[in-house]
């Protein structure tokens, strides 16, 4: 009853104050659409309302004491009807009014992309069968026990033999578990899988012309002759069916003829086609053969060693289209003269895949991290790319901000010029563009310095997170010695008038880590096995990815550190943009990594591998010009990039499907053409870009990069393009 007294108090002081106030609500409502300010005043003078309604409900509600039930069951309905329409006002214009203070942009753009990549090494194919069934555990398999074995009357040749040429050659074999030994050891001997390696395959003479740096890098023990090997022609003995030569009887046999490896190979094809190779034992000790699932360290280096031996083949790789659809909700708020707000959600999205994790390709842009995930091709999720807020003092004598969140840190200058766009990020592009978390000081020293637009802004940036509460296996291990990577730098911009700018921007990196958390699918993993916790590994394990799974990629060591300073000049004449732009890098190595892959593949170091781990240095290139079309309204431009043998900056967050081309270490060309159809509002653009690498591992803080002509069958275990052409087009939409 107490919220009837209430209600029918609120409608008493409510027709007592609305009708002190010139204006009704229905002609408050019928009233033309209200300015910004006419809805803050509306508002305000509401709240008013409430405050005096509240003012009078002690008194309304002595009134409503005195009152028959009949007449406070109609005030009740009437003011009930009364409240709906002040909520319903109120509610607007809060909504109006908030809407005013955050702005809300959407920049949609639909592309399609062809690309090309000309004589990329890869793997041959004999190479890649290899490693395949070698990664599944199919390559060595046991000889089968029901092998030919020399029959006694065999025995008494082989005895023969033995006189004749010195050699040892077993007469009896032993079956060993699934087995067989051939050479008395007492272990069981694997050989290759015949269904690769036998003389019906394929990959035969390939691997067949492999088998003299075999034989002299120690991965054969020996070779068995199921038919047997007729030498008489030569001078030399008939051997039987069954016969196995061991390495140690093949070199004296060799000598006993005065052969070298190819001379006796030479032989071997021509009178024992059928010869199976028998693996040597893995220096584990345990039986268990080299190209097994389980190898040791120095096993590693054998197999570096040999595949240091083989030549990559050249392969074309195109996709005739590739479709992407980025969407950007950009937001900004400023709720007062001094405090402002900044936010993107962002997805780029891959027509017909929405997995959201990638197959690993040998390059850093496949892997989802946090660094690229807004940017580089993926699933239909919409992210946070950026959210900061900024407090400035535009009063002191040196006007100051401090930003604090996650930056905007993706498409800073001059990378607006290709984009048609407004600068995105505040780090050069150059060197960094790289989405990251952090905070900066800057100030405007214009005036002090008495050169216009002169400002400094320091900066922070953390780039990875080891510590309890990021999720990695290690972050609440006793012995966890993986420091966080940190960023702090500069930019400094040292003149601005106009469109004319002079920017310089410095950063060091602390504690770079070998990798940072992200997802991938590995065609294969290597495991490693630290049995007296040294972090040095004494045996490995490799297993293939048969069923696709997702791998959790996470930093394991910090590797080095590294300084980054570019210097960008950027102007406009006579609406002819141009810019030129110079980088450069200086990377400290100091660890080794401890991820089993990058060991395998010999790229455990920063910017440094295969033993070579000094301080290095890189430079890169970039200048740019857009013309404008007068009779089109539109601008064609062209750019060009270069990269050293050492050049790397962070830029791996670029907006490209493909590596970076601010990456590249070789020649970038790039030609585009921007054509408006609604003004800004809504554009086409096409253009063309052609690659030409001089060195593999771009945009890979990790390996020695080396000459494209000069890598090897390890260097190619994924594809390294030489070079590559894409084309594409675009709609752009933004409002």
């Amino acid at each position: 009853m107490k919220k009837r007294y209430l209600a029918l108090g609120l409608a008493a002081a409510l027709a007592t104050v609305i009708s002190t106030t010139g204006q009704g609500v229905s002609s408050a409502l019928a009233a033309p659409e209200p300015s910004r300010q006419e809805l803050v005043d509306e508002v305000r003078q509401l709240r008013e309302i409430v405050e005096k309604l509240n003012a009078r409900l002690t008194d309304t509600e002595k009134k409503l004491e005195t009152t028959d039930t009949a007449k406070v069951e109609e005030k009740i309905s009437k003011v009930a009807d009364d409240l709906d329409d002040l909520d319903s006002r109120v509610g607007a214009n809060e909504r109006h009014t908030i809407m005013d203070k955050v702005t809300i942009g959407v920049d949609l753009r639909s592309e399609v992309t062809t690309m090309n990549y000309k004589d990329a090494r890869v793997l041959q194919e004999w190479n890649q069968t290899m490693l395949n069934l070698w990664a599944f555990d199919k390559l060595a398999v046991p000889f089968n026990q029901n092998l030919v074995a020399p029959s006694i009357a065999d025995a008494g040749v082989i005895a023969g033999i033995n006189g004749f040429l010195g050699t040892n050659i077993p007469t009896t074999f032993t079956p060993v578990g699934n087995g067989v030994d051939l050479n008395s050891d007492g272990f069981a001997d694997y050989t290759f899988n015949q269904s690769f390696a036998g003389q019906s395959s394929p990959y035969y003479n390939s691997l067949f012309s492999q088998m003299g740096g075999m034989f002299s890098g120690g991965f054969l023990s020996g070779l068995y002759l199921p038919t047997g090997m007729d030498l008489t022609g030569m001078g030399g003995p008939n051997f039987p069916a069954g016969t196995f030569v061991s390495a140690q009887d093949a070199q004296t046999m060799m000598g006993a003829f005065g052969m070298n490896f190819d001379q006796f190979l030479a032989v071997l094809a021509q009178a024992a086609p059928n010869a199976q190779a028998a693996l040597a034992p893995s220096s584990s000790g345990n039986g268990s053969p080299l190209f097994g699932s389980q190898f040791t360290a120095a096993d590693l280096q054998r197999y570096q060693g040999m595949f240091a031996q083989i030549d990559p083949q050249k392969q074309d790789i195109d996709n005739d289209a590739i479709w992407t659809s980025r969407i950007r909700f950009d937001m900004q708020g400023n709720p007062t003269p001094n405090l402002s707000f900044g936010g993107r959600l962002s997805a780029n999205k891959v027509w017909g895949d929405s997995t959201g994790v990638k197959w690993y390709n040998g390059d850093m842009s496949s892997v989802t991290m946090d660094g690229n995930i807004n940017q580089k091709g993926s699933d239909s999720a919409i992210r946070l790319e950026r959210g900061f807020v900024t407090y400035r003092d535009e009063t002191a004598s040196a006007p100051w901000h401090f930003s604090l969140g996650r930056r905007p840190a993706l498409d800073g200058a001059p990378w607006e010029v290709s984009q048609n766009a407004v600068v995105g990020g505040s780090p050069m592009a150059h060197a960094i563009n790289w989405q990251f978390d952090g905070a900066s000081l800057g100030f405007d020293l214009s005036k002090q310095v008495g050169l216009d637009g002169f400002n400094f802004k320091l900066c922070y940036g953390s780039g990875f997170e080891s510590g309890v509460g990021s999720g990695n296996s290690y972050a609440m291990s006793y012995d966890n010695d993986v420091d966080d990577t940190s960023f702090l730098g500069y930019i400094m911009r040292l003149y601005q008038k106009g469109d004319t700018q002079l920017v310089h921007m410095y950063a060091h990196a602390f504690d770079i880590s070998d990798g940072f958390t992200g997802l991938v699918a590995m065609p294969f993993t290597i495991t490693g096995h630290d049995a007296n916790g040294d972090r040095l590994y004494e045996t490995y394990s490799l297993s293939g990815n048969g069923g696709g799974y997702i791998s959790r990629m996470e930093a394991m060591t910090n590797i080095g550190s590294m300084d980054l300073a570019t210097f960008l000049f950027q102007t406009k004449v006579n609406d002819v943009d141009f810019f030129i732009d110079l980088a450069g890098n200086y990377a400290r190595p100091s660890g080794i990594s401890i991820n089993p892959m990058m060991q395998f593949m010999g790229t455990d170091g920063l910017l440094s591998g295969d033993g070579d781990y000094s301080n290095k240095t890189g430079y890169s290139v970039w200048a740019g010009v857009k013309v404008p079309i007068t009779r089109t309204e539109g601008a064609l431009g062209f750019e060009w990039n270069y990269g050293s043998r050492y050049w790397f900056g962070f830029n791996g967050g670029e907006d490209t499907l493909n590596t970076s081309k601010l990456a590249t270490r070789g020649h970038v060309f790039e030609t585009y053409y921007h054509q408006p159809i609604i003004g800004k509002k809504f554009t086409v653009a096409i253009g063309s870009q052609y690659y030409l690498y001089d060195y593999n591992l771009s945009g890979n803080p990790m390996g020695n990069p080396k000459k494209i002509d000069d890598l090897n069958a390890l260097d190619t275990l994924m594809p390294v393009p030489d070079t590559m052409w894409n084309a594409y087009a675009n709609l752009n939409y933004r409002w």
